[in-house]
């Protein structure tokens, strides 16, 4: 209403100011001044008519339904966006499964492959262990037995002149 109202008293005011200018008597300016006359009139006449309590509503009747088509529609994307959310995750989870499976028997494959070098290497320390074990052993077995055989004969040695020692002092006497 304080609109119309504002409408209303501008249009009264450009009235008032070609009123003065109509004051000149020239009759370009008259049929000017009829014209606009008229024209303010039928303006008036439009305002009336339109009843603003009915253009409030009607406006607000659109409010509602904009509202409720927006409401609508927000809720059937975020529906359809939580689906896609869901459709992924299951994916990604499944993704994860397999990768984990994957992941185990690489590792175990890994595990596998790492007895084998570990025993390999162990199979082959232990029989160079035992090759020099055996030549050690051996080497000191016959080093063994050669001093047996030295002090063999170093006793037989021994015997030998401590027998003919007794059987020159035997011999003396």
């Amino acid at each position: 209403m304080k609109k119309v109202n504002e409408i209303l008293n501008k249009l009264q005011n450009l009235k008032k100011e070609a009123s003065q200018f109509a004051d000149m008597n020239n009759p370009k300016i008259k049929k000017l001044k009829s014209a606009i006359q008229n024209l303010m009139k039928q303006a008036e006449k439009d305002l009336n008519k339109v009843d603003l309590k009915k253009v409030v509503s009607s406006l607000k009747k659109e409010k509602v339904t904009i509202e409720t088509y927006l409401d609508k529609t927000l809720k059937e994307e975020i529906n359809k966006t939580k689906k896609f959310v869901n459709e992924q995750k299951k994916e990604l989870d499944k993704l994860q499964k397999v990768f984990e499976t994957y992941l185990t028997q690489a590792k175990k494959s890994a595990e596998k492959e790492i007895k084998k070098q570990t025993s390999k290497i162990k199979g082959k320390q232990t029989k160079k262990v035992a090759k020099k074990t055996t030549k050690k052993v051996t080497k000191k077995t016959s080093t063994a037995s050669s001093k047996k055989k030295v002090t063999k004969k170093v006793t037989k040695k021994a015997t030998k002149k401590v027998t003919k020692k007794t059987t020159k002092k035997v011999t003396k006497k």
